[in-house]
C-alpha cells in the first residue's frame, strides 16, 4: 500500500531519502530513470514486441533515429542461448492503421 511522503523527505525537493512505498517517490524515481534513457519493452504472449517510437509531431529524422535505437536495444538484450534469427519481421503502423513491413 502506498503512502505520501512528508514535504521534507520527498525526492522532488532534492532529498536523498527514498521510500519505496510512497507513490510520489516512485513517480519521481521513474521520471529520473526515463530522463536518463530508460526504455521498456512490451510483448504479448506470442513474443511480439509493441512499442511507440514517435508521434505525429516528430520529424522523419527523429523517428528513424528512435527506430534504429529501438532495434539496437532489442538486439543488445538478446539472450546468448537464442540461436538463429532473433528479429524475424518488423512492421510500423499508426495507432489504428495498417502495418508496413520494414526490411532490416
Amino acid at each position: 500500500m502506498y503512502r505520501e511522503c512528508t514535504l521534507f523527505e520527498c525526492p522532488r525537493f532534492e532529498c536523498e531519502d527514498y521510500d519505496e512505498y510512497c507513490w510520489i517517490c516512485q513517480y519521481y524515481k521513474t521520471l529520473k530513470e526515463i530522463k536518463k534513457g530508460r526504455i521498456e519493452l512490451k510483448n504479448d504472449s506470442y513474443g511480439i514486441l509493441h512499442n511507440c517510437i514517435g508521434k505525429k509531431s516528430f520529424d522523419n529524422d527523429k523517428i528513424i533515429e528512435n527506430f534504429n535505437f529501438y532495434i539496437a536495444s532489442v538486439n543488445k538484450l538478446r539472450p546468448s542461448t537464442v540461436k538463429g534469427i532473433f528479429i524475424k519481421k518488423v512492421s510500423i503502423s499508426t495507432t489504428m492503421g495498417r502495418g508496413v513491413f520494414v526490411n532490416l
